[in-house]
């Protein structure tokens, strides 16, 4: 028998995304994706496509950059974490805040 999620896994969400949904909702915030560096700020989460819907996430740190004075992303792209200035690299698929677990 085939495994329906092997041949149509874009139609699955996982349950950790289900989650942070839930999170996000119960104690952050979605935000407007801009192309504005100031409306991001330290702490929010950015997610981007890389290409061939392959998602990547970053958080923004309080450290800008010395050429552009953006917030600089910390973030994995399989060669280990990360400080970079990649803000504007690929294409922004979301931006979040999370207010922590007092909010």
């Amino acid at each position: 028998m085939e495994n329906p999620r092997k041949s149509h896994g874009h139609e699955y969400r996982s349950p950790a995304r289900a989650e942070s949904d839930g999170v996000f909702r119960r104690k952050g915030e979605t935000l407007e994706i801009t192309d504005r560096a100031a409306d991001y700020l330290p702490g929010d989460l950015v997610t981007w496509d890389l290409g061939r819907d392959v998602p990547h996430i970053g958080i923004v740190v309080d450290e800008k950059s010395a050429e552009g004075g953006r917030h600089l992303i910390v973030h994995n792209i399989g060669q280990g974490p990360k400080r970079e200035d990649v803000l504007f690299e690929w294409k922004i698929t979301g931006h979040y805040r999370y207010y922590g677990p007092g909010q």
